[in-house]
């Protein structure tokens, strides 16, 4: 299932939505408080390393101060994720928009659309960059620790293509790509 999906979302969102059926029993080994599912994401995370995960420094500026990191770059999500607790610390600029997703571990989230005045990826800089904050739950948060990564902060795919980068899973790191126009 990993390598149809190529994303860490789509694999576990596959695996506990009703795409798949499960029985309740499965269900249950899927929750995100389930230690089962903590150990499933650190094996889908070993999967990753040995198959190239890619990370990126990013700096973040907020209306208050800044942030820097590194973080995982997922190009299964469609927008770079921060934690709620992360927003409200560097100070962002909520716009009302209410969005819904399908969490890491499978589950229906809210998040609130929101802008940072900054964000500098592997030294590409976009001012007035567009994310989602909601709440990264802690069993999510542990494995991206345990793996090196920032735990309030996922790349996606929209903050990769408008700094014109493409992620190279062969050296783990995100390279510069010139842009077209049709």
């Amino acid at each position: 299932m990993i390598m149809i999906s190529g994303s860490l979302d789509i694999v576990l969102s596959f695996i506990s939505s009703g795409s798949y059926q499960l029985s309740r029993l499965s269900k249950k080994i899927f929750r995100r408080d389930n230690i089962w599912f903590i150990k499933i994401l650190n094996h889908v995370f070993k999967w990753y390393k040995a198959h190239g995960l890619v990370r990126a420094r990013v700096h973040l500026r907020g209306y208050k101060r800044s942030y820097s990191s590194t973080a995982l770059v997922d190009m299964g999500v469609r927008m770079t994720l921060i934690d709620k607790l992360l927003a409200e610390e560097i100070g962002v600029e909520y716009t009302g928009r209410i969005l819904s997703f399908i969490s890491l571990s499978g589950q229906p989230v809210k998040a609130s659309e929101a802008v940072v005045s900054m964000l500098e990826i592997e030294g590409e800089i976009l001012r007035y960059e567009i994310v989602a904050v909601a709440d990264i739950s802690e069993s999510v948060k542990k494995v991206l620790a345990q793996n090196g990564f920032d735990e309030n902060i996922i790349i996606g795919l929209l903050t990769i293509e408008r700094a014109n980068m493409m992620p190279d899973t062969t050296t783990g790191v995100l390279r510069k790509v010139e842009s077209f126009i049709f």
